[in-house]
């Protein structure tokens, strides 16, 4: 990984010391520690050994997790007397996702009945 540093940080930073990088992707904080593996003068850049683990932390009181393969969760829901099915996007303690092409379909402080439909076959009562 190579990333653009002021002339002035390089005596700071030397070949085998460890790296702290953190930084913000789409709202979550994530941080990394790593290992300069050399120091490229000439380009302003410190070169660090790709990590083995990053941290992310989200502040929100249930960790939302992406859902990885497509039909893992499934969101039926009955409205206006058709079956509809959403792949979930993803899912937390506090609730799940999901995206529908046709938002028409429901009406904003409604409430709707559906269900979670789980690897393993479990079924799950939902509202939304």
């Amino acid at each position: 990984m190579d990333m653009p540093l002021p002339a002035t940080f390089f005596p700071l930073i030397s070949t085998g010391k460890p790296f702290l990088l953190s930084y913000k992707i789409d709202g979550i904080n994530c941080a990394f520690v790593s290992k300069v593996i050399a120091v490229q003068k000439e380009m302003n850049a410190p070169a660090l050994l790709f990590p083995s683990f990053i941290h992310r932390l989200q502040r929100r009181m249930f960790y939302r997790v992406k859902t990885t393969l497509k039909d893992m969760i499934v969101v039926v829901a009955e409205v206006g007397g058709a079956m509809l099915k959403y792949d979930a996007i993803d899912i937390s303690e506090g609730g799940v996702a999901f995206v529908t092409k046709n938002s028409t379909l429901f009406v904003e402080g409604e409430s709707y009945d559906a269900s979670l439909h789980m690897p393993g076959g479990q079924v799950l009562p939902v509202s939304f």
